[in-house]
């Protein structure tokens, strides 16, 4: 029997976000550095044993051939100070729904390199998208790797989009500047199981299923996302 492919939707209210940034398979655009990339590796050296430059690897071909890729809608410079405290280039509601942050207590004071001042700041970057499924499946947000022009890391993290529609980049900073450009990979989103991710304005359908997100978040307290799962499974 036929078994139809499970949707997962990236949606915005923003219809000229939607049909300037739409989401697209990394191997689409990818970085130039990679696209200038000879196959044969004898255009380099003549003393190898080997033919191929990782241009022929089955693993990078295959990260960019399942990874879809958000793209920054907007410029941004964030500055970042030693003291834990940054700042940033006016924003408005067409580039972020809003920055926020994580205190050093809640992440970056416990991990090993909490001693680089700059990393005790954990800045969250709120996209002017959200993620939606009707299905089960789980999706990766992680970092678009081989884009190395960076200014900061971002902390993967994977997601439910029935249950989970924020999407979000959460940063760590490796510089005292952060230039963030546009038209530039913001975020890499590789689906778990096998879905197809699509761009779409929202419909009442996807703005009820963010809303039943945002209400369970707000009313089951400590644990809500696990709380949220079990009860669609008890169904």
């Amino acid at each position: 029997m036929f078994k139809r492919n499970k949707i997962v939707k990236l949606v915005s209210n923003n219809k000229f976000l939607v049909e300037e940034f739409p989401i697209e398979k990394y191997s689409k655009e990818p970085p130039k550095w990679f696209k200038d990339i000879h196959v044969n590796l004898h255009e380099y050296t003549k003393n190898t044993e080997h033919k191929s430059t990782v241009k022929a690897c089955a693993g990078i071909w295959d990260f960019l051939k399942n990874a879809y890729i958000i793209r920054w809608n907007f410029d941004l410079e964030i500055n970042i100070s030693e003291n834990e405290k940054f700042d940033y280039s006016s924003v408005n509601n067409n580039m972020l729904r809003r920055v926020t942050w994580f205190d050093k207590e809640l992440y970056a004071m416990h991990t090993p390199i909490s001693d680089n001042k700059l990393t005790l700041n954990t800045i969250k970057l709120e996209l002017n998208w959200s993620i939606t499924s009707q299905q089960r499946g789980k999706v990766l947000f992680t970092e678009p790797f081989f884009d190395y022009n960076r200014d900061y890391r971002i902390i993967p993290g994977i997601v439910e989009p029935k249950f989970v529609s924020d999407v979000n980049v959460i940063i760590e900073p490796v510089k005292e500047v952060i230039k963030i450009k546009r038209g530039e990979p913001a975020l890499a989103l590789i689906p778990l199981d096998n879905q197809k991710i699509i761009t779409a304005v929202s419909t009442q359908k996807e703005l009820d299923i963010i809303g039943k997100s945002n209400y369970k978040q707000d009313t089951l307290g400590s644990g809500w996302y696990e709380k949220f799962r079990r009860s669609d499974n008890k169904r």
